[in-house]
């Protein structure tokens, strides 16, 4: 069985906490204090829209293997709406700056 741990290599049991260590994780790891680049005006890029995040997140399947980053899908489950719209700004600013 997958055990979730924090960032001292301790259990994490409860939900809310599994939560709250994710989104620590995942603020910390889209965290950039570049400049903004500028949007464009001629929808040259599809847009990604939460919704679109939310989806993809709850087809996956549980009980499969940890990606290169250590994570399963059982943990992206438990994303919260503040964690999707980062993921959506980021994959926007890929598609908009290649």
């Amino acid at each position: 069985m997958y055990q979730f741990t924090g960032n001292q290599g301790n259990v994490i049991i409860y939900k809310q906490d599994k939560i709250k260590t994710w989104v620590i994780y995942i603020t910390k790891l889209f965290q950039d204090a570049r400049p903004q680049h500028p949007r464009g005006t001629d929808e040259l890029w599809p847009v990604v829209t939460p919704e679109e995040i939310q989806f993809a997140v709850q087809q996956m399947k549980e009980g499969r293997a940890s990606g290169p980053d250590n994570h399963r899908p059982e943990i992206l489950k438990l994303l919260d709406e503040s964690v999707i719209i980062q993921m959506r700004d980021m994959f926007n600013c890929i598609y908009e700056t290649g």
